[in-house]
């Protein structure tokens, strides 16, 4: 099975980092959004809005995993560290960006939503996705070989 290269490029995920990031910016910066919720029962309701930053701040964990993966498909202790507070810090100043925009408000909940869903990310990505499936159960080896490179034969070293 061959997987598109652009998938195994850091490069790829480099650029999608930084367009996603600015696609987060320019849809908190629409006024006046709804609110969606779903309601179960007269007692209980799902706002969707919790979910939409969760899963938007889930995707940017992902995207910025992938692009700061080195070739043995490692990070250090540090890069986790700072790619969690640079992701909680944009949250935060995304939250409070909105203070200016008509409609809209700061809401200590979707900062919350913002940061779990992007602790997550960085956790399912990395913990479950590359050092469980790719390195410890070898479940994709054709995406491993990709980033180790063609047929070399690179031992990855211990996680962190």
């Amino acid at each position: 099975m061959k997987i598109p290269s652009f998938l195994c490029s850091r490069k790829f995920y480099r650029i999608s980092v930084y367009v996603w990031l600015f696609l987060i910016f320019l849809i908190s910066s629409v006024p006046y959004l709804p609110n969606p919720k779903i309601r179960a029962t007269d007692f209980f309701e799902i706002r969707l809005d919790y979910v939409f930053h969760f899963g938007v701040y889930f995707i940017l964990g992902f995207l910025v995993v992938m692009a700061k993966l080195s070739s043995e498909l490692k990070l250090t202790a540090t890069q986790l560290i700072l790619i969690l507070v640079l992701g909680s810090l944009f949250g935060s100043i995304d939250e409070v960006h909105q203070l200016i925009i008509p409609g809209r408000r700061y809401n200590p909940v979707d900062l919350f939503y913002n940061v779990t869903g992007l602790i997550t990310g960085v956790v399912f990505t990395y913990y479950f996705l590359i050092r469980f499936l790719l390195l410890k159960k070898n479940c994709c080896p054709v995406l491993k070989e990709s980033f180790y490179g063609h047929g070399e034969d690179k031992t990855p070293k211990q996680p962190v």
